[in-house]
């Protein structure tokens, strides 16, 4: 039953964002984008010594064809699917791929050992840098965390992960209400937060729009009169916030 569901899920396609355009039918090349704008510099790079030192040791191509094949075939079936939502449908490679990667201790070149050990000094160094912000994560080819919006939503950067954080944010800017567009409301009550949906019409209040609905707007809504504007701050990069209440709309 839950493969039949994914079947019919997937024929028929879901919202998606990538790189600006919103498609219900996804793209092909999603998922290698994906990971061009989620994998980290020092692990792209470890990855491509890795091919040049697989070609130059031939000698074990079987065993290194145990790692490559599911790589390669994993990427093939997703790169068949409707459904573009986020780098966790091809999670499955990541193991795959280190093992790959961590064949380059294995060389003999002091040098190229060297600079392995070096990208993975660097690769600790960036996800200590990240913390706590690691589902927003975007490298620097996308334009790091703030630049990722411009590339992809949904769980590549916005799953509702940050509301704990907004409600310590409120609670700093002496916030108590919002009128909020995001993928629920009762969060923010939960935090302690009062808050409406997001009129179609301007308020003199404080703006909470989160990034999946900012650029996948749900049916019905309108708020061109929000973003005509730039956010005054961000939670996360994954709540953006107008403060209305400071400067309404018509003193912008």
């Amino acid at each position: 039953q839950g493969y039949q569901i994914l079947s019919d899920h997937n024929s028929v396609g879901h919202w998606s964002y990538l790189n600006g355009v919103v498609d219900y039918r996804g793209w092909w090349y999603y998922f290698p984008l994906v990971l061009w704008y989620k994998l980290t510099l020092p692990i792209m790079i470890l990855f491509g010594l890795a091919i040049v030192f697989f070609r130059k040791n031939h000698r074990d191509f079987l065993e290194e064809s145990l790692l490559i094949v599911p790589i390669v075939s994993f990427m093939i079936l997703a790169m068949t699917s409707k459904i573009d939502i986020g780098i966790r449908h091809i999670l499955p490679i990541l193991p795959f791929l280190y093992i790959f990667i961590s064949r380059l201790m294995m060389s003999r070149n002091l040098f190229l050992k060297s600079m392995a050990a070096a990208l993975v000094i660097g690769q600790i160094i960036i996800g200590i840098l990240a913390f706590p912000n690691y589902l927003a994560y975007f490298n620097q080819i996308a334009g790091g965390s703030k630049g990722g919006i411009k590339h992809l939503t949904d769980s590549n950067l916005d799953w509702n992960q940050n509301m704990k954080r907004f409600g310590q944010y409120a609670k700093e800017k002496n916030i108590k209400k919002v009128y909020s567009l995001c993928w629920d409301q009762d969060s923010f009550r939960y935090y302690g937060v009062g808050n409406e949906i997001l009129p179609n019409e301007p308020v003199k209040g404080v703006v909470a729009i989160c990034a999946q609905q900012l650029m996948v707007p749900p049916d019905g809504f309108e708020f061109s009169w929000v973003t005509k504007f730039p956010p005054d701050d961000n939670v996360g990069s994954s709540i953006y916030i107008w403060r209305f209440d400071l400067k309404p709309v018509e003193l912008r």
